[in-house]
């Protein structure tokens, strides 16, 4: 079953002229499928949160998204300057805002408010509780030092709580 469903994923890849693709699942198993990592695998810096200064100056306040905010989180999605990613959409953003929350690879998506309550940045933490009682942020938008200082801290207090 599974290879009718590799040859399908691959025609359709084919058919609309894909670039890239990605699947995420059991590591190098897909290889016979003719996938290799494009970058290492589970890729990641693990922080103490005692290790974490606390904001001197907490510039910002963080708030989870709502449906409301994906107009503005996809503005701020593709305007980043990054090497690889994908199309956000508003219809992908009002998914993993509400549907994607009921899979494995939820997250909650939390908004960096600067002192004018504009939205300035953004983060993603896994609900995953598969590996312990760790916090695990799998997406945030370039910062300013400041702002990752203080994104820093609000991860600490949300991990201590």
């Amino acid at each position: 079953m599974f290879n009718i469903l590799a040859e399908t994923f691959s025609d359709t890849i084919k058919t609309e002229n894909y670039d890239l693709s990605q699947i995420q699942g059991i590591p190098f198993f897909y290889k016979k499928y003719g996938y290799s990592y494009a970058i290492p695998l589970i890729r990641n810096i693990c922080l103490k949160p005692d290790k974490i200064t606390d904001s001197p100056a907490n510039n910002y306040k963080f708030i989870k998204a709502g449906l409301q905010d994906v107009p503005q989180l996809k503005n701020l999605y593709n305007t980043d300057n990054l090497f690889i990613k994908t199309a956000r959409t508003e219809k992908i953003g009002k998914y993993l805002l509400k549907s994607a929350l009921t899979t494995a690879t939820a997250a909650e998506t939390w908004l960096v408010l600067n002192k004018k309550k504009e939205i300035t940045g953004y983060f993603r933490i896994s609900n995953s509780t598969e590996w312990g009682n760790n916090l695990f942020v799998n997406e945030v938008s370039k910062l300013t030092g400041k702002q990752a200082i203080n994104v820093l801290s609000k991860l600490k207090s949300l991990c201590l709580a």
